[in-house]
């Protein structure tokens, strides 16, 4: 069927967006994210019942930590990400629920020769197999809002550096 997508009118935006990095032993680094977003519709063109409704397709809250450890010539490092629920329409009344996913990474950076480095790498998405929507078709009039995320994958392979 046809779908017809409209301009939302004025929005306005507040957030606040924090990082902090830390070595608590030689060779672990730790760094935790958080943003929070309040996205609001605002006024210009939008309809009357909107105004001062959450934008849809935003998540208020992200929230991120990571942790690595550099043995020698290894990197390993494992990162749980954290998004919030936040509404699929302008309407306010579909929501997306919110997720948390653990990845994990290894690469092995001593393969130099000369004046190139060869590093294979092995990366694990989505370790307990979350099931989580990565976007929303905004608006959707037939009800199709959530785009599902990956499940659990395994990508290798070689990074090359000259």
């Amino acid at each position: 069927g046809l779908a017809l997508f409209s301009n939302g009118g004025d929005a306005e935006h507040f957030g606040l967006e924090v990082q902090l990095k830390y070595r608590p032993i030689d060779k672990v680094d730790v760094e935790v994210m958080y943003t929070w977003l309040d996205a609001r519709f605002s006024g210009g063109d939008i309809i009357e019942e909107y105004h001062d409704n959450l934008l849809p397709g935003v998540a208020p809250h992200r929230a991120g930590l990571s942790i690595g450890w550099n043995p020698g010539d290894h990197l390993l490092s494992a990162d749980v990400e954290y998004v919030g629920e936040y509404y699929a329409d302008s309407e306010n009344s579909v929501l997306n629920d919110s997720y948390m996913l653990l990845n994990a990474r290894w690469l092995f950076q001593g393969l130099e020769f000369d004046n190139w480095r060869l590093q294979p790498f092995v990366s694990v998405y989505n370790i307990l197999d979350t099931r989580y929507n990565t976007s929303v078709a905004i608006n959707n009039n037939f009800g199709r809002y959530f785009e599902p995320g990956s499940g659990r994958s395994v990508q290798a392979g070689l990074s090359l550096q000259f």
